[in-house]
Parts: C-alpha cells; sequence; structure tokens
C-alpha cells in the first residue's frame, strides 16, 4: 500500500507540474472544523428576534444588560482524512480466499456522527458508454442492497454481485446514509474486500447500541405523526408549500441543542431537539418523503450545515437551524434563510453564511424577495391559499394582522392590537405573536390572550374567539404553540429572557369527544345496503348548534362527501377495500374528529369460464387458449361483467404442452370485487395431422443396419409390412419398442441396385393422428455412411425467422452434402443448407451424402417446424382521456375511461396480406386510479369478443394473449375569474380550465378524429414557433390545455359561452409556469387553435398570440378559446466575464465549491487542457484519481 501511494505521488508531482506550467490550479482540500466559540453582545431591549431597540414611553431609556446573538454555532468535530483509514496487518487476511477484512472510521463523514466532511469520489477514467452505465447501475444495486440490508438489521451484506471497490464503498456507504436520515442507527461499517483486486464482496453496517428496532418503530411514528401535521393534505399543496410546510415545522416544534449532543433525525422528531447535523437530516428525510430533491451544503469556516432543495428546476439554500433562534422563541419561525440564492444567503459576509461546500448551483433568485422574506409568521396552506400573521412594519404602529393570501392577493381574515411594555415603562417594537395551526383551526396569541379563527368562516368575517386567558404575574405571552390537544405558551418579562413555559388544555367548549360507528363494518362488492356511519357526541351542546362534516381519507387526503348531519351513508359501487371516513364536528366553541373503517369485501361467485377456438399440437410450444371469465347477472346483480386477466384473476396451466387434456386453473386475484374456489377447467389439444414419411436407406450388399426412426415415447406402430420382391433382404426386418428398425441384406453382389420396402404403420402416438413410415432400402457395393446425420434432428423455428443454415455430421471424407425439402410451400433450402422460412407449418430437410469409393450414398432427415410470428400491440393510435367530475375537479367518480382511436398490431413482415381492424368500440378501459394527471387504463375486450386476424398471411401470426395497458388522461378542471373588458353588465365569467384536450371540438370534426391528433398537431406547431423564434437548439417541451369561457347562470351554474356572445376585446388568459420553469429561464411559446372559420382563418388553423411574462406565470389574449397551447425551452446561459478557465462565477464569491457543469475542456483554454491530458495519462496508466464532488 505504501509503495503504491509512493509511486502515485511520484507520478502526480510530474504530472501536476506539467499543469502548473499552463496556469494555476486550486486544489481544495479536506480539512478538519475548529469550533467557533466567538458570539456578540447586543442591547437587552433589542428583540434577538426583531433587531428593533425598544422605546420608553417617555424618556426612550434602553437598559444596559446585553444578550448573545441567536445564530447557533456547531461543536467542532475533526473528520480523519481518507489516507488515514485504519488498515488491518497482513495477518488478518483469509488464507482460503484472499480475503481482507477493514473497519472504516467514517465518522468525519457521516452526519449523525457529528461529521462536516465530503468525501472524494474515486472515478476511472473511461471511454466505454455502455461500461459506465453498467457501472453506474451497479452502484444503484448495490445501494439498493444496502439500504433494503440494513432496514433490515441484517449483520453482513453480500455485495460480491455489484464489482464495488473498497475505495468506490467509501463513498457510496457514506452517501447512502447520509441521504437516507432514518437509518439514524448506523454509524459505520466494515467490509470483506478480496486483497488483488479491492473489490468488496460483503458489508458488515456497524449500528449504533443506543438504538433498537423498537427505536425504529418510534421513529417511524414520530415521524409519520410530524409530516402528517405539516403536509396535512399534500395533494392541494404544491411542492413549495410543502417545502415551507416542513420548514416551518420543524423550527416551531424543534429547539437548538445546547449541549450539542443531538444530530440524528431520531433526536429531532422523538426528541424535539437537535444541531445543525439534527436540523438539516430533519428536513431531509421531510423532503425525502415529499418527492422533492435535497442535498447537503457544508461549512468548515462555520463549523456548520444546512440543505439546499430542487423546485421548478432550480436549487435553493434552506437553513432551517438559522431560522430557528438558538435561546429557542416557542412558535416562532423566520424565513430568512429560506429559499435563497448563493447571492441571498452570502450577502451577509462573515457575519452569514460563507466558505460553503455543496454540489449544487443555486443561481436563481426567483424568491430572494419573497413576500415571507419580511415581517411574516410560520405560514400555513389551507385549502391551496397561505395564512399568516403580518407583523407592524413602523415603530409606531401595534397593529397584527392575519392574512389570507392567494396569488399576489391578500386579503385580512383578522386584526387586533397589541403592545408588549417594558420593565421600564418602554415598550418592545414589533410583534411576538405566534401563529399555530390545529385540527383544521388556525390559534395565535397577543400578550396575555390565545385566539382561534376558523379559515373556513365565511369571506371578510372577522371571526377571531378567546380560548384563553393568561391571567398570572410571570410576564406576558411571548411565544405560544397549539399541537396535541394542548395550548403551549412561553411567559417572559421580556423577549430577551427565556422565562417559563406552561401548558393548558385546548379548551373543547360543549363537546368533549365524538364516537363513530359503521353498521355494518363490512359489506360484499355490489351491496345493496351500504354501511351507515352514526357520529355520537358526548358533552352539553344542542343538537341545533353542531355541524358535522364527512370525509373520505382513504388515500391520505381528506376529500369531502357529505355535511347532512350525524349519520353518513358509504358511496355506492364502492369496490373491494378497507375504507376510512373521518367525521369532523364542530361547534361555536369546539371542532373534534373521529375516523371509522369499514371494509367492502369480495363477493362470493362462480364465474363461468369460456375456452374459444381449437387448439391442436404446436410441436413442443404452450398451449394457453383463448378464453373468457364472466360474472353472470345473477351474480353482478344487473349486467354479465367480464373479469380481466392478471387483473382480477390468474391462470396457471397443466399438462398443457402434449395432446390430450390440458387443464387451466382460474383463481381470483386479491383485491377482486369477486371471489371464488379456483377453477380447474379442461381444455382439449387435439393430436396434429402429420404427413406420411419416406425415408431412404443405402446399405452394402451382406451388411446389417439398425435405423432409429425417432418415435415419440409411447409411440405404437403395427405390423410391418415389407415388399422384397427382389429378396434381398436375410430375415424379416424387426423394430424395437425404441423406434430402431433393424435388417440384414442377402450377401449377393446380384443384389446392387435392388431394393426392398418397409412400410411401418403408427397407429397410435402421443401427439399426432396415425401415419404411416415407408422405408426404402437400396442395396449398393458400397458402405452406409451409418453415423450421417443432421447436429440438430429437429428445428423449431418462428414465421419470420433470418434464413438459418443446417449443419450434418457423420458423412465419409470427400462426400458432398446436399439438401432439399419436402414441402417447398413451407420453406426452401439451397444446396448448401441455407434455409427460408416461408410459412407456418412443418415438413422435413432431406440431406444426401455423396457416394465415395468405398461409401454409398446415405441420406439423414430432419424435421421443420414453424410457428407462428408473435405480434406486439401499437397503442399510438389509441388513447383514453376524459375530465374529473368531482365536485373539487381533481378526480373522475368512476373508472370507466373514453377510449378513442384504434388499437393496431406491429410486427408484420414486409407485404404480408394481414389486417387488424380494432377501433375504440370494440374495446373497454378502466383507470387504476381516479386523480386528476396521468392515469393506467386496462383495456378488455368489448363483450368478451376479441378481434381476430384476417388477410391472406393472417395465419403466419398470432396477437399477444392480453391486452396492452395504456396512459390515459384525466384532466383537471380549475375555475379561475376572469375580469372581461366591455362584457356584458352584470354578467360574471369564469374562466374554466382543463389540464388536456379530452374531446374534438364540433369545428373540428372534419380535420381531426381523435383528441390525440388535436394534442399533437398543437406540440408540434409551438415547438415550431419556439425554434422559430428562439433556435433548435434547446430542449421543447409543449403541453395542451382546454380553455373555456364561462358564465354564471341564476342558479349559479357554469354556461359556456359560444362564438357569437364572445367578448370582442378577447379575454386574457393566465397560466401559472409549469413546473420546472420560470420567468427568469425560459422562454414561452402560446398557441391558440381556431375552432370556427374566422375572416381570413379557417378552423384549425394555429395562431400565436403575445406572452407576458409576470411573476405568477404567463399571459396572453385570445379571441376564441380550446385547444391553447403553452411551450417552453430554457434561455440560453449568459456567459460570466473574467476568469481564467472561461467558466462562469457561480456561490457567493468567498470559497464555494461547486462542480463543473462542462462536459470537457476547450483548446483554448490552456490549463483546463493540461487536466484534461493529466486525467487521460493517470487513465491510461490504470491509476485512480478523485473529483471533489458529491454522488447522488
Amino acid at each position: 500500500m505504501k509503495e503504491r501511494k509512493k509511486r502515485l505521488k511520484q507520478l502526480l508531482a510530474a504530472a501536476l507540474a506539467l499543469v502548473v506550467i499552463g496556469g494555476s490550479v486550486n486544489l481544495p482540500a479536506l480539512t478538519s472544523f475548529a469550533e467557533d466559540g466567538d458570539s456578540e453582545q447586543v442591547d437587552l431591549l433589542t428583540s434577538e428576534e426583531d433587531g428593533e431597540a425598544p422605546e420608553a414611553e417617555e424618556d426612550k431609556k434602553e437598559p444596559e444588560e446585553k444578550q448573545p446573538e441567536d445564530k447557533g454555532q456547531e461543536p467542532s468535530q475533526t473528520g480523519k482524512p481518507e489516507d488515514e483509514a485504519t488498515e488491518k496487518p497482513e495477518d488478518n487476511q483469509e488464507a482460503n480466499g484472499g480475503l481482507v477484512e477493514e473497519t472504516m472510521d467514517l465518522s468525519g463523514y457521516i452526519y449523525q456522527c457529528g461529521g462536516f466532511g465530503v468525501m472524494d469520489m474515486p472515478m476511472m477514467l473511461s471511454l466505454d458508454d455502455e461500461s459506465g452505465a453498467r457501472a453506474a447501475s451497479d452502484k444503484e444495486a448495490a445501494k439498493t442492497a444496502l439500504l433494503n440490508g440494513m432496514k433490515a438489521w441484517e449483520k453482513k451484506i453480500d455485495v460480491s454481485a455489484y464489482q464495488i471497490s473498497k475505495d468506490e464503498m467509501e463513498v457510496l456507504f457514506v452517501d447512502l446514509v447520509n441521504m437516507n436520515p432514518d437509518l439514524f442507527y448506523v454509524v459505520s461499517a466494515t467490509w470483506s474486500y478480496t486483497q488483488a483486486t479491492g473489490i468488496v464482496v460483503s458489508v458488515t453496517p456497524i449500528y449504533n447500541p443506543a438504538y433498537t428496532v423498537q427505536n425504529v418503530q418510534i421513529f417511524e411514528n414520530a415521524f409519520n405523526k410530524a409530516y402528517s401535521e405539516a403536509v396535512p393534505n399534500p395533494a392541494g399543496m404544491s411542492k413549495l408549500q410543502i417545502a415551507r410546510a416542513c420548514h416551518d415545522y420543524l423550527a416551531q416544534h424543534m429547539s437548538y441543542d445546547t449541549s450539542l449532543q443531538k444530530r440524528d433525525v431520531y433526536s429531532a422528531f422523538v426528541e424535539g431537539t437537535g444541531v445543525c447535523q439534527g436540523y438539516s437530516l430533519a428536513y431531509g428525510a421531510m423532503m425525502k418523503r415529499a418527492g422533492i430533491p435535497f442535498d447537503y451544503v457544508n461549512s468548515t469556516a462555520m463549523n456548520h450545515m444546512w440543505n439546499v432543495i430542487q423546485l421548478d428546476g432550480n436549487w435553493y439554500h434552506v437553513d432551517v437551524t438559522w431560522d430557528d433562534p438558538t435561546v429557542d422563541r416557542l412558535g416562532y419561525v423566520r424565513h430568512n434563510y429560506f429559499l435563497n440564492s448563493d447571492t441571498k444567503i452570502g450577502s451577509e459576509g462573515k457575519d452569514g453564511h460563507y466558505e460553503w461546500t455543496t454540489a449544487q448551483n443555486c443561481t436563481s433568485t426567483t424568491y430572494d424577495n419573497a413576500y415571507w422574506q419580511g415581517g411574516v409568521s410560520a405560514i400555513f396552506t389551507i385549502d391551496g391559499k397561505d395564512y399568516y400573521l403580518k407583523y407592524p412594519t413602523s415603530g409606531n404602529s401595534f397593529e397584527n394582522l392575519l392574512v389570507c393570501r392567494s396569488g399576489d392577493k391578500e386579503e385580512t381574515v383578522a386584526a387586533f392590537t397589541a403592545k408588549w411594555l417594558a420593565s421600564n415603562g418602554g415598550y418592545w417594537q414589533g410583534s411576538y405573536s405566534r401563529l399555530s395551526y390545529y385540527d383544521g383551526r388556525l390559534y395565535f396569541n397577543d400578550t396575555n390572550n390565545i385566539y382561534r379563527v376558523d379559515p373556513k368562516a365565511a369571506s371578510g368575517t372577522d371571526n377571531k374567539k378567546v380560548v384563553y386567558t393568561y391571567t398570572g404575574d410571570a410576564g406576558s405571552l411571548y411565544g405560544s404553540l397549539v399541537c396535541d390537544d394542548k395550548i403551549r405558551m412561553q411567559v417572559s418579562p421580556s423577549p430577551n429572557e427565556a422565562g417559563t413555559r406552561i401548558e393548558e388544555p385546548l379548551p373543547t367548549g360543549a363537546i368533549k369527544d365524538v364516537t363513530v360507528t359503521a353498521e355494518p363494518s363490512s359489506v360484499e362488492y355490489g351491496y345493496q345496503n351500504p354501511p351507515k356511519m352514526k357520529a355520537s357526541v358526548t358533552g352539553a351542546v344542542e343538537a341545533a348548534n353542531v355541524t358535522y362534516e364527512w370525509y373520505d381519507v382513504t388515500t391520505g387526503s381528506e376529500r369531502l362527501i357529505s355535511s347532512t348531519g350525524a349519520e353518513c351513508v358509504a358511496e355506492a359501487n364502492l369496490p373491494v377495500g378497507t375504507y376510512t371516513y373521518r367525521v369532523k364536528v364542530s361547534s361555536e366553541d369546539s371542532r373534534v374528529s373521529a375516523d371509522v373503517t369499514f371494509k367492502v369485501i369480495p363477493k362470493k361467485v362462480r364465474p363461468e369460464v369460456t375456452i374459444t377456438g381449437e387448439y391442436t399440437y404446436k410441436l413442443g410450444e404452450e398451449i394457453k387458449p383463448s378464453h373468457s371469465v364472466v360474472v353472470k347477472a345473477a351474480d353482478s346483480a344487473d349486467v354479465d361483467i367480464t373479469l380481466e386477466k392478471d387483473k382480477d384473476y390468474t391462470v396457471e396451466y397443466r399438462d398443457n404442452i402434449n395432446a390430450g387434456t390440458g387443464k387451466m386453473i382460474v383463481t381470483a386475484k386479491d383485491g377482486c370485487n369477486y371471489t371464488w374456489d379456483s377453477l380447474e377447467v379442461p381444455f382439449t389439444i387435439n393430436k396434429l395431422a402429420k404427413a406420411d414419411e419416406k425415408i431412404e436407406i443405402k446399405n452394402g450388399y451382406g451388411n446389417s443396419g439398425a435405423y432409429d426412426l425417432k418415435l415419440q415415447e409411447g409411440t405404437k406402430t403395427g405390423t410391418l409390412v415389407v415388399k422384397d420382391t427382389d429378396q434381398v433382404l436375410s430375415g424379416v426386418p424387426s423394430l424395437t419398442e425404441a423406434g430402431v428398425l433393424s435388417y440384414t441384406l442377402v450377401n449377393d453382389s446380384k443384389n446392387k441396385d435392388k431394393q426392398a420396402v418397409i412400410t411401418i404403420p403408427v397407429m397410435e402416438s402421443v401427439n399426432y393422428l396415425p401415419y404411416s413410415i415407408e422405408v426404402t432400402i437400396l442395396v449398393v457395393d458400397k458402405l452406409n455412411q451409418s453415423d450421417f446425420r443432421f447436429v440438430t434432428p429437429v428445428e423449431n423455428r418462428k414465421y419470420g425467422d433470418s434464413d438459418f443454415t443446417v449443419e450434418t455430421t457423420g458423412f465419409a471424407q470427400g462426400s458432398k452434402v446436399t439438401y432439399r425439402i419436402e414441402d417447398t410451400e413451407i420453406a426452401d433450402i439451397d444446396s448448401a443448407g441455407k434455409v427460408h422460412i416461408k410459412k407456418v407449418g412443418m415438413t422435413r430437410m432431406i440431406a444426401v451424402a455423396a457416394s465415395t469409393d468405398e461409401y454409398a450414398e446415405t441420406t439423414a432427415y430432419a424435421e421443420l417446424y414453424v410457428s407462428k410470428a408473435a405480434l406486439s400491440w401499437d397503442t399510438s393510435d389509441l388513447g383514453a382521456a376524459d375530465r374529473a367530475d368531482n365536485a373539487a375537479g381533481d378526480a373522475k367518480t368512476d373508472a370507466k375511461a373514453t377510449l378513442y382511436g384504434s388499437l393496431k398490431i406491429k410486427g408484420v413482415i414486409g407485404s404480408d396480406d394481414v389486417k387488424f381492424v380494432c377501433g375504440s368500440d370494440k374495446l373497454t378501459g378502466t383507470y387504476k386510479g381516479l386523480k386528476a394527471g396521468k392515469q393506467e387504463v386496462t383495456l378488455a375486450w368489448k363483450d368478451g369478443n376479441p378481434v381476430v386476424l384476417t388477410g391472406a398471411d393472417a395465419d403466419n401470426y398470432e396477437c399477444p394473449d392480453r391486452l396492452p395497458t395504456i396512459t390515459g388522461n384525466i384532466t383537471k378542471i380549475t375555475i379561475q375569474d376572469v375580469e372581461v373588458e366591455n362584457g356584458e353588465a352584470g354578467v360574471v365569467y369564469k374562466l374554466k380550465h382543463e389540464s388536456g384536450i379530452t374531446y374534438v371540438p364540433a369545428g373540428l370534426e372534419k380535420k381531426f378524429k381523435t383528441p390525440i391528433e388535436i394534442t399533437n398537431t398543437m406540440k408540434s406547431k409551438t415547438i415550431g414557433e419556439i425554434e422559430k423564434k428562439f433556435g433548435a437548439n434547446s430542449s421543447k417541451i409543449a403541453e395542451v390545455y382546454d380553455v373555456t369561457l364561462c358564465m354564471v347562470n341564476e342558479k349559479g351554474e357554469l354556461v359556456e359561452v359560444d362564438d357569437k356572445n364572445f367578448p370582442k376585446e378577447g379575454v386574457v388568459v393566465k397560466l401559472a409556469y409549469p413546473e420546472g420553469t420560470g420567468k427568469g429561464t425560459h422562454n414561452f411559446v402560446a398557441a391558440h387553435m381556431l375552432t370556427v372559420d374566422r375572416k381570413d382563418k379557417k378552423a384549425g388553423d394555429v395562431e400565436y398570440p403575445e406572452i407576458t411574462k409576470t411573476d405568477a406565470g404567463v399571459e396572453f389574449r385570445v379571441y376564441s378559446l380550446s385547444p391553447i397551447a403553452l411551450g417552453w425551452s430554457e434561455l440560453e446561459p449568459v456567459k460570466a466575464e473574467g476568469g481564467s478557465n472561461g467558466g462562469s462565477s457561480t456561490g457567493n464569491g468567498k470559497g464555494t465549491t461547486v462542480p463543473s457543469k462542462k462536459p470537457s475542456p476547450k483548446t483554448g483554454d490552456t490549463n483546463a487542457m493540461l487536466l484534461y491530458v493529466l486525467f487521460m495519462m493517470l487513465g491510461a496508466a490504470g491509476i485512480r484519481y478523485t473529483l471533489k464532488r458529491r454522488t447522488m
């Protein structure tokens, strides 16, 4: 090892000398972290949260006491450098396998162990893309194996199949543990590797003895509770809102660990405390659950770490630790470091974040001046709107506002005035009111009261209500947090003192509790009498003052289904499953909730299984009959129900190869709406008609011969019929049970060229109808080439297979072999044995070994079986589209899919005459999920009648035995307020948005047959316009929408505006930026297809309205609606000026280490080019080198 390192250092020194000639090179180094114990003193009467000095009512004096700043610092951690890792002595090597076992100290790199280090990633220079992809795949597979093994607490995990070196394993293991914070109980590992190759064979994780499997369950319960409280309705929140909610939740529910010992997610979620590693890992765990890409940022200079997350394709800094004061303030949240750019977070210099290392560029400034950067509380998203407290902005104002924000518009929900007095008679500037959200209500405090607000109350009404008043003398309320049915309050004489925390039960008013029952608790599918849920309230409350809301929470999100009273009937036609309903019972002073579950169990039936078609032995292939499984109307209540294979039931086969009786076992699948005892359904496999065989054998007079007829086992033959007119046979030929024909020729040279014919009647065989074998024995004066035969006596091929060449063996030296075939309609064969298949069927190939001076001409036979070519489905012209039809416009209420277009086949060869006519009317479709968006659709034959192939060549092909699935689209419907210039007086207009096209407008029916044709045309034209305006180099994406202008009638219903009533001034359409795009990062093009003729344009023409980019999205004006498309492409990156290597400047300019995005150096850049040469030299020498970066 030491010699290798010495050699490597010498090579590096020489190579780096070459590089230095071309210019300077900055090499990042791993350093240890030093503890930073400095802290600033600030004026006592300056609030550490708001930074404002209080003013006395009379003389405005400031006290002389000081308080340390609240920015958290981390304990010093020193990571062990990679080349100082402990190596085991040679005697630790296993004698039998050359394995070395090595325990690595990874504490300097695993965050939950206190590390901050970023490992160098070993890489081997490779120009082989395929091997590189394979290596990446191996690493991901190794990660999966390790992750599964550690989650199962395995003692030793086998990774020998993945070819991971020990250097790579170090980085992979550290990355795996850090990016999976729920592995909080893993601290390091020992691995065994082969000494010769360094490839790791097994990994033995080292588990923290302080934790057990029970701790994992405790953590999971705490984490699930935290996430569900932070993100109560993930389906109704954007990724940004989820990221912010998780940030605020941790800041409100965690406190900084001043003992500097708590670093993992267990401490964060179970104990509610941690240092910066704990905050960062906890936030990472929540982002992982939310599906938001995340990473970590480390600063050795600050002795600190935090997160970065990716939203809409851009990376942003998030430092929850620094947004939660070190002297914990109950319920307090800052957003100073939420979604910062590199520039923003680095703007405070050495007083803030500096000299950090990360793998991500946070160049987007989209949120650097977002509204939450100002004086606002924790933010809660309720029904898509953001609620927060807006604090006073001037020293002479004491009004606090509870605000509801939708887009850029703010609406005041409640207002209150609060002034926090100081002990010297002055007062504290700012506000110390904190906002909580619990059980559907908002709570906040002033100096001594806790208020409650119902966000669902009528708009414009201030419904705040006092639920608790503090009457003690320990000070004022400087924070509050309502959770777990408790009001938690921080009471203190001033904001700069921790004070005391008190808890009081959350008043429940007159309602103490609610219990809910389901009767019956389970019903069979197809139920006529659905379960009835009944809520019972305890407490002195009049029924007239109680309201009930019933929700279906089966999927994890709440869906309102009823608000009619204390009883709720389950929805009709629910499929098999377990359902959870939630009742929320409210009175003036309280709101309580309870859940109840009921089951829909499969209905017991005996389906009718029908096998269609006749089946014949297929030359060794499995027979899988076409069939239908139908639940008859008597069982399904109204109509016959055709079940779907692999969705509703599974099929096993027995005895389905040879002729005879096969068996099909039909079993109901879990989750099917019906159940039955497994059915064994017999079917017949007929015997195949086989042509009579003719065999010619040549043998010398006086010789004996034995010829193997290659009969199937169990074949029964009749009496041999011998025709020996020339009396060439000596004795009577015989046939063994194994099918070997034996004979002897008379030893008489006069018999040359004479023959005998032996006919063997095959009376019965396993797979063939009766046939006969005629063997002609020709007497020659030479020896028989008795070993001559086909190498492969049976060729099983498929129609459409490429030409192939058969081979023979055992022919005499000097003999020339030629070939022919019996049935030239099945295939052709040339004299050299090259076979060309022409159709499905069975025939024999004949090989003739020519005579030589010593040996007679000899014939060999082989069977050729050509089976049908397997076609595949072509679903490119088949689509499914439906509108969401529930009240919220985000889901479909039934699973039936509307199909359009046609199902096609592919795989037909050349000009073969094969037809398959299958319009959407021949199929039915069922959505797998009902939420708006892309959903899998299962297809079935309508009425169980499959479409069959036709045409002259149809017999050469077969369709797949099951229909494909396709991806359908359930369009989400959103209603948008719209202002119409000079619209009809008193008319309220709305824009109805659909996230896709679900039908062909009447004006376009002559030009387009299906919605997918419209969609594809719109996308193509939009992308073409992007290329025309912005160039063809960047990637381009387009989405199509259905936008309809509606009027609200007297009943409050939406009525579509037709072309005649469309406003002459047009309508401004507003679309939010698609995910991954933004105002400063993408170009946009809008397209509008006309559905009626208009002046010089025809229906189907596409126009491109001018786009305006706003902070909220894009806007454009159209003069009729639907279909509309929005396309986008990335803006060309702006090249930075200056710099020795021509690269762009990133980070904050204070030592930020970010890996380059450039794929290779430019020849004009001497420094980069020499580095590239260096890497090529090292790679060619087989020497491993490292690049400073993190791999995900």
